[in-house]
């Protein structure tokens, strides 16, 4: 898989109704590409939307309070911490509900969901407005002004004119 695919996974995964139901399938074109790694992926994307909620200040809060009596956890230890946004991703794949509206409950995730599914406008609407505004100055109605030359436009755009 190119980098490129990566924000098409990420698009997938962020969607409620779809989630890792596309996993099992990609498996069998590029077996590499395993469940965990692409929730690894996703995870290493949705880190940079993560959203501090009052629960999680909190807890960091609470994390600093007791610093006091930190001995010097090993690595394998604090490999067993796991980040607010894990903890948020693995509550969103367990839940079952498949609607946008799920996404609420899931801050980060939300914040990953809309920059990676949500299209680009097209232009076709602005270009079709210049053309109607190339239509109606024409020779003959140079000296409109600015306010009529506008009112004449939208006149032919919402077809009344």
């Amino acid at each position: 898989m190119t980098p490129e695919s990566h924000d098409s996974f990420v698009a997938a995964i962020a969607c409620p109704a779809i989630k890792l139901k596309f996993a099992a399938a990609i498996l069998e074109t590029a077996p590499e590409w395993t469940e965990g790694k692409n929730k690894e992926m996703f995870l290493q994307h949705a880190e940079k939307f993560s959203v501090e909620t009052p629960s999680t200040s909190s807890a960091q809060k609470d994390t600093k309070m007791f610093s006091f009596f930190d001995f010097g956890e090993s690595a394998a230890e604090k490999s067993l911490e796991e980040s607010p946004v894990r903890v948020e991703f693995a509550r969103y794949l367990n839940d079952v509900d498949a609607s946008i509206e799920s996404l609420n409950r899931y801050p980060t995730i939300k914040s990953t969901f809309f920059p990676y599914n949500t299209p680009l406008p097209s232009s076709a609407p602005v270009e079709r407005l210049f053309s109607y505004a190339g239509l109606i100055n024409g020779p003959k109605r140079q000296s409109l002004s600015d306010s009529h030359f506008e009112q004449l436009v939208l006149l032919k755009a919402n077809k009344i004119f």
